[in-house]
């Protein structure tokens, strides 16, 4: 059923696609396991003509970083750092609410997250305030958890 609801995410029938992005998005965060081996395909939604499609795409991807055990995210990392980094607000939006995803999974990758985010500009101001809090909320948890 994955492999189908790809299909039709990827496909030009927004309705439709949209539908399946929002199912695929479930999947990935309840069980990553059954989206990561078709990682490639779902990053082709990055390439779709919609552009909220498009960047919901980020959504499915970054939560299928705690099972990217092959580093696929590599793949499409330059791309989030654009989007992170994009003028458009709801582009830049999502990208900022799937960072804390990355920052948390990608410990390589957080410098680069937090220089980008540092230098967001104005605009961006109360979601990267936001994600900070949001990395704190974490960090807290898993001392509590120890």
């Amino acid at each position: 059923t994955v492999p189908l609801l790809i299909e039709i995410f990827l496909d030009d029938d927004y309705a439709n696609a949209h539908w399946a992005e929002q199912v695929l998005e479930y999947i990935c965060e309840v069980n990553p396991k059954l989206v990561y081996p078709i990682f490639e395909f779902v990053a082709k939604g990055l390439d779709n003509c919609n552009g909220f499609l498009a960047w919901n795409t980020w959504k499915m991807i970054t939560k299928l970083l705690p099972t990217d055990t092959e580093d696929k995210f590599e793949s499409v990392k330059e791309r989030f750092y654009d989007a992170l980094a994009s003028k458009t607000p709801a582009e830049f939006s999502i990208a900022c609410d799937c960072a804390v995803s990355v920052f948390i999974n990608k410990a390589d990758e957080q410098k680069k997250l937090l220089d980008i985010l540092k230098n967001s500009g104005e605009i961006a101001k109360e979601k990267v305030q936001l994600f900070l809090e949001r990395i704190m909320n974490y960090k807290t948890k898993a001392e509590n958890n120890c």
